[in-house]
């Protein structure tokens, strides 16, 4: 079972439990607790509230073994992101299904 980790969207990890195994971080403002919930896990969403929380997520990606990022928000940090060597995907308004889907591929 992958291991997902949920940032900032308490609703969306609950549904995703039934097809993932989650980890929960209630907020992306500390890159120390990102960096700790972050290892071993195959996925990260993130739905950060500020760009600077973006890129809190984005810095901890970047130095970990994770397949992929998604970000529930629009697509400011793309290119930020990319220069990190990070390729995010952006849902600006993401459900369960939408979500299990990215992480299924």
């Amino acid at each position: 079972m992958k291991k997902i980790l949920v940032i900032g969207d308490e609703p969306l990890a609950e549904s995703l439990r039934t097809t993932f195994d989650v980890r929960v971080v209630p907020s992306s403002a500390d890159r120390a607790t990102i960096r700790a919930a972050v290892k071993g896990c195959q996925g990260v969403f993130a739905a950060p509230c500020a760009e600077e929380q973006a890129r809190n997520v984005i810095h901890v990606v970047a130095g970990a073994e994770v397949d992929h990022l998604v970000f529930g928000s629009d697509p400011l940090l793309d290119e930020y992101a990319r220069s990190l060597g990070v390729t995010p995907t952006f849902v600006p308004s993401p459900d369960a299904g939408t979500v299990k889907r990215i992480f299924d591929e």
